[in-house]
């Protein structure tokens, strides 16, 4: 879905900038064509490094608690207040 987003908004921006300063007439799909492919090309690999980044961190975090009894060991203090007040929410309930 945000591929389809970013492919669809840039090639939007670029239509408009082509009617906006097109004085010569010219025919602007052949190039509305290639940012669409070109916005597609760079939105997929983006959101895939991204999508990548975000498995490993996830998958640290799982083996982090496996090790160490399902307490998490490693990682900035911050992480560790905010982990424990959302554990502190769910078994308040």
């Amino acid at each position: 879905m945000g591929v389809v987003f970013i492919t669809g908004i840039n090639t939007l921006i670029f239509w408009g900038l082509t009617k906006v300063g097109n004085t010569s007439g010219a025919d602007p799909l052949i190039p509305i064509i290639s940012v669409a492919v070109l916005s597609f090309i760079v939105s997929v690999i983006t959101l895939g490094l991204f999508d990548d980044a975000i498995r490993a961190t996830l998958m640290c975090f799982a083996i982090d608690m496996d090790l160490n009894n399902g307490t998490p060991k490693f990682g900035p203090p911050t992480f560790h207040e905010k982990l424990e007040a959302i554990m502190d929410d769910k078994f308040a309930d």
